[in-house]
């Protein structure tokens, strides 16, 4: 185990050196100008990690060619690394979602979440995660959420790009349930959703931990902070995301009851 962490240490501890592998890699065999073209690093660093990766038996140098090429070995692991650090950019991306959303709740390869947009709140705009589900919401047919938090706002906008060739199925947390119905202001907004045969309303007994919409061919996950402010919303077209998402909102179908 030592071994093979150190030969991870290796190779992620220069980028210089991972870009090295990753090149040769993709084109077979390189010749060292070629590689100083392609890489913005001196010649003499250029040589030094080459002389390293040749030493670890990652690459050989062939001399009829003069150009290196990749081993068995360094094939493996430049396939191994190209995925680790698509991973970790992926990860990255994602960090100001993760740091809000429970753990457990993406049961899928992150790598799915690669392509996705991320959309995040500033001081220019804070409310950004929520006007791009709002902004996407005006321009789908069919839309089913679980909805842990909410604002008048949102379901005044959600009323009005009510017509009869939408379908709406929403699915609060018990909080929301009696924020809605107490308070006053809520109280026409209310009765528009209800009143609307393209509208279903629920409420949910089981804890709704997450912003989750489902739309026609899209998938919105949002979090919100410790102070309830929504911090961040994820948007993906992947199928597999669109499959989990399915899945838990079908999770939570047998803790539904009629929001009345």
């Amino acid at each position: 185990m030592t071994d093979a962490i150190d030969d991870v240490g290796f190779l992620t501890s220069s980028p210089v050196r991972a870009r090295l592998l990753q090149t040769i890699d993709e084109a077979g065999w390189c010749a060292t100008p070629d590689l100083r073209r392609q890489i913005d690093a001196s010649r003499t660093t250029i040589g030094r990690h080459l002389d390293a990766l040749e030493r670890h038996g990652y690459v050989s140098y062939d001399p009829t060619r003069t150009a290196y090429e990749v081993t068995a070995r360094g094939t493996v692991v430049a396939g191994e690394l190209s995925t680790l650090m698509t991973t970790m950019t992926t990860v990255e991306r994602l960090r100001p979602v993760l740091q809000w959303l429970p753990d457990g709740v993406l049961d899928f390869e992150l790598d799915h979440l690669a392509g996705a947009e991320i959309i995040t709140g500033d001081r220019h705009d804070p409310y950004a995660p929520v006007n791009r589900h709002v902004a996407v919401l005006q321009e789908t047919t069919t839309f089913r959420c679980l909805l842990p938090w909410s604002g008048l706002t949102h379901l005044r906008k959600l009323s009005e790009s009510i017509t009869d060739d939408r379908s709406y199925e929403l699915v609060v947390s018990a909080n929301v349930a009696d924020t809605v119905r107490s308070d006053d202001r809520y109280e026409h907004v209310l009765a528009a959703l209800i009143e609307s045969d393209s509208v279903s309303l629920f409420v949910s007994d089981d804890e709704i931990e997450y912003f989750l919409g489902i739309y026609d061919e899209l998938v919105h996950i949002g979090v919100k902070d410790d102070r309830g402010f929504p911090r961040a919303l994820v948007e993906s077209e992947s199928d597999v995301v669109m499959d989990w998402a399915e899945n838990s909102y079908a999770e939570h179908r047998e803790a539904f009851r009629p929001l009345e």
